[in-house]
């Protein structure tokens, strides 16, 4: 199921997307990697899940609890284009690993704009296993 996850995250050059994981993929240009989560894959999941699915504007278009695997969309606010969303969690380890990526339908740059709805996920997602863990 991963692989088919793998599969809707752009491999072309385009500044349009962006893509934060927990294990480098190598091929893609878009990415940045951030530490490993030491936390039950399925908590996690949940966490994340319900992060996404209460921000504003965000619409669930695929979901797979097995798996851990979430789709969504979200339009953008102002000129109101619609944004593909991803998630998905794996254990390796005792380690939860993860992929989340954003990136824009059209268009060839999206002027950071899904880098910064990464970032602000992340740091949501952060704090609170900061919180839990401290």
């Amino acid at each position: 199921m991963l692989s088919t996850f793998l599969q809707q995250i752009p491999r072309h050059n385009r500044p349009n997307y962006w893509v934060i994981t927990s294990q480098s993929l190598t091929d893609l240009r878009r990415q940045e990697v951030r530490r490993a989560f030491d936390a039950k894959p399925d908590g996690l999941f949940g966490s994340v899940l319900a992060l996404l699915t209460m921000s504003s504007g965000v619409r669930v278009t695929g979901l797979d609890v097995e798996q851990r695997i979430w789709y969504g969309q979200i339009r953008t606010p102002v000129c109101r284009f619609v944004d593909d969303l991803g998630f998905t969690v794996w254990e390796s380890d005792g380690i939860s690993h993860y992929i989340l990526y954003s990136k824009s339908r059209i268009g060839y740059w999206d002027l950071g704009a899904n880098r910064r709805r990464l970032h602000k996920v992340m740091m949501r997602i952060e704090s609170l296993y900061a919180e839990l863990s401290g």
